[in-house]
């Protein structure tokens, strides 16, 4: 399978998980009851309540009645685009306030997540909004502009985890886009600045406590990979994407799955102009694939007596086509042996020793460190 055809069938899958998900949330979403603040929410079977953040379903249900229009299928259509009228209608009833915040559930204390339902508010007039009644478009962008406002007003949310200051700049920049607001735009910019200073030497996100910038005793910053991946990352991705902001012309990601090594960095910059024209998974999966730059080889952390593996066809242009030579400067420190394009490691003895890798061309070299008392994985 090349790229195109693994691009593909990801596309397909993710389409697929799209329509899976949004059915089964259809099924859980309350009707018929005559009480507005129970219609239109979507009932959480695990913990038997509507959470406050089920209103980030507005842009997936729009999405999937765009799909049905695009197809002539105008019943279809519709049944999802109520499904979004019924659920903006329950959010605006059951949890939103009069400043335009939203609770994270009802009787929450918490507003800081009112930034997640901007972005799904700004992401489905600015790409289905068309589907909508005018009356409706309106009613939506006032809500849209009540939670920019709020968002770009709420000096604590930049002090809490460094997940909310750059979800912000993305929401308030497609607010921005939507509402015709530069003001948003340029409080975006202003907060995606944050980022710029929080990358570790080892490529990760730091930030992922309260405040932001807290450090332990020791002086190690917070990290929380799944989160950074699940929303932190996609938002900042997004919002580079759309601003073409140059100042975050360095800051890059990309998450291999090389057992026990760190995460580390890849250029967005050199994908704006070439993400499609939706801001869709697919698309971005593609363009990633057909525009790629080489990636830094991640250091080794690794136990003595263990050994482990990199696929240094993931880090170069056309790696799979590359021929691969590499020596190591102590082998009484590590072994090494290179099978294609697999890298292999032994740990030998307690140290560190560099491995220089020759793609091609091309070289980089790399910190293997070996220490006795090391996880399996190299996790020291």
């Amino acid at each position: 399978m090349n790229k195109k055809e693994a691009a593909d069938r990801i596309e397909k899958l993710s389409e697929e998980l799209l329509h899976q998900w949004c059915e089964s949330l259809l099924k859980l979403q309350i009707k018929g009851t005559g009480n507005p603040r129970l219609d239109g929410g979507i009932l959480c079977p695990a913990c038997g309540m509507i959470h406050g953040r089920c209103m980030d379903a507005v842009y997936p249900f729009m999405r999937m009645a765009k799909e049905a229009a695009d197809r002539n299928d105008g019943k279809e259509s519709r049944r999802w685009i109520q499904a979004s009228r019924d659920l903006f209608k329950w959010a605006d009833y059951a949890v939103q306030q009069e400043n335009g915040v939203y609770w994270n559930d009802i009787g929450s204390a918490w507003t800081g997540t009112t930034v997640f339902l901007a972005s799904a508010l700004a992401d489905a007039l600015w790409f289905h909004g068309d589907l909508l009644e005018k009356e409706e478009q309106e009613a939506w962008k006032t809500r849209l502009f009540q939670m920019a406002e709020y968002i770009a007003s709420y000096e604590g949310i930049i002090h809490n985890n460094i997940n909310y200051p750059l979800s912000d700049a993305l929401a308030l920049y497609e607010s921005g886009m939507v509402l015709g607001e530069k003001k948003f735009q340029e409080k975006a910019a202003e907060l995606a600045k944050i980022a710029l200073g929080q990358a570790s030497e080892n490529g990760l996100l730091v930030g992922e406590g309260v405040p932001w910038t807290k450090r332990s005793k020791r002086g190690c910053s917070p990290v929380d990979i799944g989160y950074n991946v699940e929303e932190t990352i996609p938002c900042l991705l997004l919002y580079g994407r759309l601003s073409g902001d140059e100042k975050v012309e360095k800051l890059y990601y990309y998450n291999h799955t090389t057992f026990g090594a760190p995460p580390t960095l890849m250029n967005l910059i050199e994908r704006k102009g070439k993400m499609g024209r939706l801001v869709d998974a697919g698309a971005l999966l593609k363009a990633i694939g057909n525009h790629g730059s080489d990636m830094i080889v991640p250091n080794v952390y690794l136990a003595t007596g263990k050994s482990t593996s990199i696929d240094l066809a993931r880090y170069f242009i056309d790696g799979e086509s590359l021929s691969y030579s590499c020596t190591v400067a102590n082998e009484n420190i590590a072994t090494i042996s290179v099978d294609k394009t697999i890298l292999s490691i032994n740990g030998i003895a307690d140290g560190s020793t560099t491995v220089t890798i020759q793609a091609g061309s091309k070289s980089q070299t790399i910190t293997v460190t070996v220490r006795k008392n090391a996880g399996g994985s190299g996790w020291l």
